[in-house]
């Protein structure tokens, strides 16, 4: 996980700076993530507490209250079941996370065999909307090659306003 130098595990010094050099009003430039995770496992319902767990240590250790961190582990606990229920036998989930000053953005992918694996009026997706800020959900064309419809879900939460 990459820090930009002033994002979690750094001394903190460049966040003093960086303050001061806005409230002077010159431009300050952040990185386009503070961090970034990547994970890739079998798509089975074993895996689901593994999932939770990374997102939960990574947005602990980024300084998110526990608010925003139980709403991400929740909805992403939503996604991934859709999403595994959905694949075949020897499939991979596969989760992204990204934050930075302003929240985090979560991306979940695999191939399912139904075009359906988060449906619109489903309740888990009730679910994932009402603790998100932004949610996005793909289904590409069956692809031959991959035996499936490759699925992507991505969602947003923000950070709450006095976190960072």
């Amino acid at each position: 996980m990459g820090n930009g130098g002033t994002g979690p595990g750094s001394s903190g010094a460049g966040r003093d700076s960086d303050a001061q050099t806005a409230a002077e009003g010159f431009e300050v430039s952040m990185p386009a993530y503070l961090g970034e995770f990547r994970s890739r496992v079998p798509a089975v319902v074993g895996q689901l507490s593994m999932l939770r767990a990374v997102a939960e240590t990574v947005l602990l250790t980024a300084d998110f209250t526990l608010d925003v961190v139980t709403d991400v582990r929740v909805a992403l606990d939503e996604v991934a079941t859709a999403l595994i229920l959905a694949a075949d036998s020897g499939r991979q989930i596969e989760c992204e996370i990204r934050y930075d000053a302003h929240g985090v953005d979560v991306r979940v992918s695999l191939v399912a065999r139904t075009e359906t694996a988060l449906e619109d009026d489903s309740f888990g997706r009730h679910i994932v909307a009402a603790l998100t800020d932004r949610l996005e959900t793909s289904c590409g064309p069956f692809d031959p090659d991959l035996g499936g419809y490759p699925v992507v879900v991505r969602f947003a939460r923000q950070r709450d306003v006095d976190d960072f």
